[in-house]
């Protein structure tokens, strides 16, 4: 083979290999968010490792469901690390999950004040997205606004779900 034919070989191999490793990666990103929504946060949390260990691409959409699943697993630690990392990503002001996410790790960990600033961006980015003014009527309550809290247990109602009205109810119920 001559010089310049078997370099566009090895490009054509390399293109090759990379378009493999990539359909592999997004298969395997597919197969992780299947086991989080599974509740298999272990099989998750390894499989979500494995591709930010190997640089693959999306490397923001790695770190948010590295922070849920720590979330979940309450590993805050670990969670507060992949929580920052996103923060920092351009798409972090406008994703709404992130934000509530983020309130969520404050508000397991006790500071109510970083709390608020979180669910409320969440808020404004998700209006009508009854969660996340139970979650933030929960961080009225650890700032002794109990107003404000049966407000957003009110909305919470009005714009829920079963399960969040339910909730929502009962908190409501048990703060009068």
């Amino acid at each position: 083979m001559q010089a310049h034919t078997w370099r566009l070989f090895v490009l054509i191999l390399g293109v090759a290999l990379l378009g493999c490793a990539d359909r592999h990666a997004k298969k395997m990103f597919t197969s992780a968010v299947k086991s989080y929504k599974k509740e298999q946060y272990d099989d998750a949390r390894i499989s979500f490792l494995k591709l930010y260990r190997a640089g693959y691409s999306d490397t923001y959409s790695i770190q948010c469901m590295l922070a849920s699943v720590y979330l979940q697993l309450q590993l805050y630690d670990s969670a507060k690390i992949f929580l920052d990392q996103a923060l920092e990503h351009p798409d972090a002001k406008n994703d709404a999950d992130l934000h509530a996410n983020t309130a969520y790790y404050f508000w397991m960990n006790h500071l109510p004040n970083e709390a608020f600033q979180y669910i409320n961006r969440a808020i404004e980015l998700r209006p009508q997205e009854a969660d996340l003014y139970m979650y933030r009527g929960l961080v009225y309550i650890d700032l002794y606004h109990t107003d404000k809290a049966c407000a957003d247990f009110r909305r919470a109602v009005k714009l829920g779900g079963k399960l969040t009205s339910i909730s929502a109810d009962a908190l409501f119920k048990e703060e009068n």
